[in-house]
């Protein structure tokens, strides 16, 4: 049996099959500031990480506290925040902090290597840090005590992203032609990965711990199912760089992307929406083209409803879906009401039209297929009504549409 998983507000529409969830400009606290990461631990308390600054939100975004301000010209790379009150802050001149109590009070960690160029914590006692001198360092014991990887980097590669499974399991990519690596001792050595595609790689991300994704240069995204072990590569719309995914399962994920012009001087950011685990994206937000450096780098859901993406020049977004779960068509000709019924597996459509007339009714998958076509009908004035078997479906995202003189009504359901 399938599970309905969120029954999204119908448009009224002319045109495009496509009605998408909305990106929503919000303020941000320092409109010059460049957000390099959005993260939340609850649906209230969140975090941006700027490039000298920390802030901190404790009602869901609606205002930001300057929590943490770097002195000189020292740039922040790296923030981890967790649920228990701990989190790390790491930047240039060898910048690393911890707090216990969210960020309130902030209390430096002595480090064995030079300045940081990566970072990644697992939780509040295992980190990893990469350096610019390409040497890796990692404590099991929040920084009281430091190992060092076995493993000399050649000078070429050019570390980009870290990220670890478990304890032992681990990958770090590269800029360029360096590619992806992995470990299974905790860091100690490292193997070098064949991976479908040579370019660089900008971020990993795995849901658990068999199904990843990485990102990169040139449109490239990458899909594992099994820890990391194969990596299989997945199409994408254009040949932008992917700076960072997050998925809230197998099947639904954004990815932030910025668009590049061969003189590098024209930049904006894209964010991108799959509902099938990244076979397919569609566009669901763009910066204005010819804007400077309008980059979106981050992209962050704390659950199914609401999530954040952040970027360059004090970009700061949220997408708010909980509104729409319980909307139907509200309009003063026809309205409409689809109710679920997990037991069985259907969905009813209750409608009603001002006046009697012909309405017909569409479904389809994500690329558009029909999957149940009814041809128009004719219908009383009133309430009416419409039930489907949807067990016979697979899981993703699938649009329908009502037809009701000249009106198109659109609305979409995703399955799982």
């Amino acid at each position: 049996m399938k599970k309905v998983l969120l029954i999204v507000c119908f448009l009224i529409a002319s045109h495009s099959l496509y009605a998408e969830d909305k990106w929503i400009v919000q303020t941000p606290p320092d409109p010059d500031d460049a957000y390099q990461k959005v993260v939340f631990i609850d649906t209230l308390t969140g975090f941006l990480q700027g490039v000298f600054s920390i802030y901190k939100t404790t009602d869901g975004g609606k205002t930001w506290d300057n929590i943490y301000q770097t002195m000189g010209s020292v740039l922040l790379n790296g923030l981890y925040m967790f649920s228990d009150g701990n989190g790390f802050i790491t930047g240039g001149n060898k910048l690393f902090l911890k707090t216990t109590d969210f960020g309130e009070t902030w209390v430096p960690l002595s480090f064995p290597g030079i300045n940081i160029s990566r970072v990644y914590a697992l939780n509040k006692e295992q980190v990893w840090i990469m350096t610019y001198g390409n040497e890796l360092f990692f404590t099991t014991d929040g920084g009281v005590i430091w190992d060092s990887s076995d493993t000399e980097f050649e000078s070429s590669i050019q570390p980009s992203c870290l990220y670890f499974l478990n304890t032992n399991k681990g990958f770090l990519g590269g800029y360029g032609s360096s590619g992806l690596f992995q470990t299974d001792d905790g860091g100690k050595n490292w193997v070098k990965k064949e991976v479908p595609m040579d370019t660089s790689l900008y971020s990993i991300y795995f849901l658990d711990n068999e199904r990843g994704w990485i990102s990169g240069a040139d449109g490239t995204v990458m899909r594992t199912t099994n820890s990391g072990d194969n990596w299989q590569k997945l199409s994408f719309p254009t040949g932008d760089i992917i700076y960072g995914v997050c998925f809230l399962n197998s099947l639904e994920g954004w990815a932030a992307a910025v668009h590049w012009d061969i003189d590098y001087m024209n930049r904006y950011g894209k964010i991108f929406y799959t509902s099938d685990g990244g076979n397919n994206w569609v566009l669901q937000h763009e910066e204005p083209a010819n804007s400077g450096s309008r980059e979106i780098v981050s992209v962050f859901f704390i659950n199914k409803n609401k999530g954040w993406a952040s970027g360059n020049a004090g970009i700061l977004l949220s997408m708010d879906r909980t509104s729409s779960v319980e909307e139907s068509i509200i309009s003063e000709d026809f309205t409409a009401t689809p109710t679920v019924n997990l037991a069985n597996g259907t969905i009813t459509f209750v409608f009603s039209a001002s006046e009697s007339g012909y309405i017909s009714f569409d479904l389809f998958d994500y690329m558009g297929k029909a999957k149940i076509s009814l041809p128009p009908q004719y219908y009383q004035s009133g309430s009416n009504e419409l039930r489907f078997d949807l067990s016979q479906f697979s899981s993703g995202l699938y649009l329908y549409r009502f037809r009701y003189g000249s009106n198109v009504y659109y609305g979409k359901l995703i399955l799982q």
